[in-house]
């Protein structure tokens, strides 16, 4: 089988969206697919009438709404020259097309509204964006909502990452919805002693620095910790616009927290065997993957108790839940694992278990082709 990945952000990058395509197809290769990518970076290959005509709409969208913000004119201007994009690929070569988001899915079903697009949706425009700050514009959230609606009308077959329903999404109907856990190679990950006796309690988080990931709520429980006065350390990974305030935070308050900037997703598969707890404070979160790299090393996730996160982790069985927003709950939480070793133990164990069961990139791919086959022959 021939497939062609399509995304409007410019790969690879940071985040999920980059592991999930490659990935997926780095494991699809291994099994003798050819799988092509087509992203945002492509843009800077087309002709040179081409790229003017994406200059002259960008140009010409700027003069009509000149206080429109810089994401939206990014995705305005991504369907425009995605549409331009598409007019120099040979779809002849390819059984499938596979869409990361609902912008490219629409710019490809405008060209070529009969060749089977298949999407995965990997998180919710509305929800995510309004995180970033653009919450009460009328006209903002609209075009938001609007992304949200292409990524499930345009394709012809749906996949999600988890079972997760966000309710800012429209209606995905059932017989063009499949749910497939972003799956890992379960064997690039090492085990470590399940039964210790923590003395400093060492926690980390990974993750892009936005509101949305909720890091304040962690640092917000830490104080109480402070005031426990227990041993521990809690290291950062990531950046973002956030940092600077988390950071002014952390200090003001005496946490013992360390920043470690953006660092290669290999190389934090290593570092995470060395931490006791992971913690996935999230405001909105459809698919933790760092949560699960982080089990596969065995260690005890705590999240909130919101969207796929709630697929990955069941509480008390192989990690622990939270309520969003509340940092004494979280507090309780990461005290429960410093105090107890016993169950600390057990939930490093399942955790570990559990992505060998669920969350592995076999099933992924199985499932993946499987749905790649019943979309050709439901479009042919």
């Amino acid at each position: 089988m021939k497939i062609l990945i399509i995304s409007l952000q410019r790969l690879p990058a940071f985040g999920g969206v980059n592991s999930y395509v490659f990935d997926l197809s780095k494991q699809l290769k291994k099994q003798g697919h050819e799988v092509e990518l087509l992203c945002g970076e492509d843009i800077n290959s087309l002709p040179t009438k081409q790229m003017n005509k994406v200059n002259f709409f960008m140009n010409a969208l700027y003069k009509k709404i000149p206080d429109i913000p810089k994401v939206l004119l990014n995705y305005e201007v991504g369907v425009f020259a995605f549409k331009e994009l598409f007019q120099n690929v040979n779809m002849d070569e390819y059984d499938i097309v596979h869409s990361q988001d609902g912008i490219v899915s629409k710019a490809f079903k405008t060209v070529y509204p009969n060749i089977p697009l298949i999407g995965t949706i990997h998180g919710c425009f509305y929800s995510e964006l309004t995180g970033l700050g653009f919450k009460g514009d009328v006209r903002t959230e609209k075009m938001f909502k609007r992304y949200d609606q292409w990524s499930v009308s345009y394709p012809d077959f749906i996949i999600t990452p988890s079972a997760y329903k966000d309710n800012y999404m429209p209606y995905i109907p059932e017989y063009k919805h499949i749910v497939i856990n972003h799956g890992i190679d379960v064997n690039t990950f090492g085990s470590k002693e399940t039964t210790r006796k923590i003395n400093t309690l060492k926690v980390c988080t990974a993750g892009s620095l936005h509101n949305y990931k909720g890091l304040d709520i962690l640092l917000k429980a830490l104080r109480y910790l402070e005031n426990d006065g227990l041993d521990y350390v809690v290291d950062i990974y990531g950046d973002g616009p956030e940092r600077e305030r988390l950071e002014s935070f952390s200090k003001n308050n005496h946490l013992m927290v360390n920043f470690k900037g953006s660092i290669g997703r290999e190389e934090l598969w290593g570092i995470y065997s060395t931490y006791d707890v992971f913690v996935q404070p999230s405001r909105v979160e459809s698919f933790g993957l760092s949560v699960t790299e982080a089990m596969a090393n065995m260690c005890v996730p705590i999240c909130s108790a919101i969207g796929g996160l709630q697929d990955q982790v069941k509480d008390m069985e192989n990690g622990l839940l939270f309520e969003s927003e509340n940092s004494y709950e979280l507090y309780t939480k990461i005290k429960l694992i410093a105090y107890d070793e016993k169950l600390a133990s057990r939930l490093s164990l399942n955790a570990r278990k559990a992505v060998e069961t669920k969350f592995s990139i076999e099933s992924m791919c199985e499932k993946t082709l499987n749905a790649y086959k019943n979309t050709i022959a439901s479009t042919s």
